[in-house]
């Protein structure tokens, strides 16, 4: 559940997830282009930048949540609770994306066959269903547990912890 204010730490969580969300949606549909109408430098121009976002913005949601965020919740549900597989499902998102920056240097070559690009929109799928899972289940059931919990201190707190914009 979104509040009305804007310097609330989990509601810029949640507009965090709407813009990864955009940019998740850019990743599949250019992967998915690339392989039914060619690899073009506009093609590649937008997928690079989807996966730039994913690797810069998206990696330092995580390390915050992970930071800040996780360990709150956690003094009210104990290690081991909803914030472990969370952790682990961040683990799981990057291992994935691991494999996207070789596959993606092979395709920009420019010696890449049919089969490379496949996998590259395979790899693009992979994480776009990781991540968009991850994004459900924190939406719908860890932010607003954490809404639940966390009393006004430990909202400062997360205030206090966030980059500036």
């Amino acid at each position: 559940m979104r509040t009305d204010d804007p310097r609330d730490p989990i509601n810029q969580l949640y507009g965090e997830h709407d813009h990864a969300l955009n940019q998740l949606q850019i990743l599949r549909s250019t992967g998915r282009s690339m392989v039914s109408e060619g690899v073009s430098p506009e093609r590649l121009a937008r997928f690079r930048y989807a996966v730039s976002f994913l690797d810069h913005d998206v990696r330092v949601h995580n390390e915050w949540e992970e930071n800040h965020l996780f360990p709150l919740i956690e003094l009210y549900t104990g290690p081991g609770g909803p914030c472990s597989v969370m952790r682990a499902e961040h683990r799981s998102l990057w291992d994935t994306y691991g494999a996207i920056g070789p596959a993606l240097l092979k395709v920009e070559s420019g010696t890449a066959d049919r089969g490379s690009v496949e996998h590259l929109a395979f790899l693009a799928d992979s994480v776009v269903d990781l991540l968009s899972g991850h994004i459900a289940k924190e939406n719908e059931i860890l932010f607003p547990m954490a809404r639940r919990m966390l009393g006004l201190a430990d909202l400062d707190k997360l205030v206090a912890a966030r980059p500036p914009a």
